[in-house]
């Protein structure tokens, strides 16, 4: 999947907070830990056409590429791919992961700056 990635946006994720795939046509949601978590981390993936959290819906897994995924050991890292048509996307993980980031690809209409 990194292969397909040329005309990319990164950005840092917060969880629960809208992720707007508006002009981009692949999407990679990537989750680490340096230190060993306590417990497995674990992650749920919603998408939705506004921005309310609460109006999400869980994303099925056969439009998740890499799920169930989870963080289960220090220098770990989860790669999570979305193959929906909803606007908005939203990470959700069961404790706070040491990073979370979103990789935006194909960009039909989109600036990439």
């Amino acid at each position: 999947m990194h292969n397909l990635f040329h005309d990319a946006k990164v950005a840092v994720v917060t969880a629960d907070t809208a992720i707007d795939l508006s002009g981009f046509g692949s999407v990679l949601l990537i989750a680490s830990a340096i230190a060993d978590p306590a417990a497995a981390i674990t992650f749920t993936v919603k998408e939705g056409s506004t921005t309310v959290f609460a109006d999400a819906a869980v994303v099925p897994e056969h439009q998740l590429i890499g799920m169930p995924a989870s963080l289960d050991g220090a220098n770990s890292v989860v790669k999570i791919g979305y193959l929906g048509a909803k606007q908005y996307l939203f990470l959700t993980p069961s404790a706070a992961p040491d990073a979370m980031h979103v990789i935006l690809s194909s960009s039909a209409n989109a600036p990439v700056a």
